[in-house]
């Protein structure tokens, strides 16, 4: 009887592995977590089958294998591709399927015209305009000097000047300060750099760690790593995107049988300068997180921020200038 059911069982699941095996269409092969199928590179789905990918002329497989993209030169028009026409002074883009000028030239419809520089001016950082030379400010089409007035120098980016330490600009000029203004600048430099070392002590990029009253165990929060790109617009003269991504670990070294809960949130600050030498900064506003940790507990995550620019703008460089992030909430 033990004999009957023992081959009755193996019959069984004969069966079933027939049965799995008979589901699978021809072309596909188990899905990565085996809970189902997926076509074989060079095959896609349509249905329940796999279809083989129609790859034309000039094309090759995409890099997951189940539909096709064209080879570097070429771009898509319908289902095909065509070779990308390439004007004088231009290359490649840098995806391979348009076109993009040579640095010292802009575009204008479908030519690269060369950038006219004019004296006491520079290509631009991008190379496709031009800025004023330090110690020049633009107006119009030309660059001139940027008259600096007694007890001034020029600023920190070279297109117009500031005061002295202990001066004030008044009327286009630069007076000594009053006692009493003095004293309030100092003051509020005091304040400031106050602030800027607390900030800068609950920041994660310097691995900042907090103690959980309850528990008296460590969390610490730290800035993994960071991706800074900004998008160019339409004929590549200058940004009208940038994105940053902050990516961050929380580990806490707590044992109990519980759980702490954390919240933490991130600001950034980004520096642009326009065209022209002109420069800015912006911030974005505070995004946040929240998480449950347990015993020697880890988790990881990002923080998105997204900053968009004005025609009008014309920004042509921009850079990180501060990631902070720190805890908000910290408990049971």
């Amino acid at each position: 009887m033990r004999t009957v059911f023992v081959a009755w069982v193996l019959m069984g699941v004969g069966s079933l592995i027939q049965a799995g095996a008979q589901s699978m269409p021809e072309n596909a092969k188990p899905s990565y977590l085996g809970n189902g199928w997926e076509c074989e590179r060079g095959f896609r789905q349509s249905g329940q089958e796999c279809l083989r990918v129609q790859v034309p002329a000039n094309a090759k497989l995409s890099y997951l294998g189940n539909s096709w993209e064209c080879e570097r030169g070429f771009r898509q028009s319908g289902q095909a591709c065509l070779r990308v026409q390439v004007p004088a002074n231009a290359k490649l883009s840098y995806l391979g399927n348009s076109w993009e000028c040579e640095r010292g030239f802009r575009q204008s419809g479908q030519a690269c015209l060369r950038v006219q520089v004019p004296a006491n001016a520079k290509l631009s950082y991008l190379g496709n305009g031009w800025e004023c030379e330090r110690g020049f400010r633009q107006s119009g089409q030309e660059c001139l000097r940027v008259q600096i007035p007694a007890n001034a120098k020029l600023s920190y980016l070279g297109n117009s000047w500031e005061c002295d330490s202990g001066f004030i600009e008044e009327f286009g000029t630069c007076r000594r300060m009053t006692p009493d203004e003095l004293l309030a600048a100092l003051e509020q430099k005091r304040q400031l750099d106050a602030y800027i070392a607390q900030r800068r002590a609950r920041t994660a990029a310097g691995g900042g760690c907090q103690t959980e009253p309850d528990t008296n165990s460590q969390v610490c929060l730290k800035i993994s790593d960071t991706d800074f790109d900004c998008d160019e617009n339409y004929d590549g003269s200058h940004y009208d995107s940038c994105e940053l991504e902050v990516e961050y670990d929380v580990t806490t070294d707590y044992q109990g049988s519980g759980s702490i809960s954390a919240s933490i949130e991130c600001d950034v600050e980004i520096q642009y300068n326009k065209r022209g030498g002109y420069g800015s900064s912006r911030k974005s506003d505070d995004d946040s997180a929240s998480m449950t940790l347990y015993s020697d507990g880890y988790t990881s995550g990002s923080f998105d921020f997204d900053f968009r620019f004005s025609a009008s703008d014309e920004v042509i460089s921009a850079k990180v200038k501060d990631v902070d992030c720190g805890f908000r909430y910290l408990g049971r």
